[in-house]
């Protein structure tokens, strides 16, 4: 059964709210679509997001450590 696109943005939305959690309290940046977000900015984030698929990244430095958490908006699943 296929689940409509309402609850995809939820599900998408919640997941992407407990990735920045996790990242903000280990020091990390989170960006969506190219653009930074912090916990504080939750109802503008939830506005701009698309019904859609969203892909995970992680930016590194020169030392392999983990720097930023990007979420990239998947034009094709």
């Amino acid at each position: 059964m296929k689940e409509n696109t309402g609850d995809l943005k939820e599900q998408m939305y919640s997941w992407i709210l407990a990735e920045m959690e996790q990242a903000e309290a280990a020091g990390l940046s989170v960006s969506v679509d190219g653009r930074p977000y912090t916990l504080a900015e939750t109802d503008k984030l939830h506005q701009m997001m698309e019904e859609a698929y969203y892909m995970k990244d992680y930016v590194g430095d020169r030392q392999g450590r983990i720097t930023q958490i990007d979420f990239d908006h998947l034009e094709h699943v």
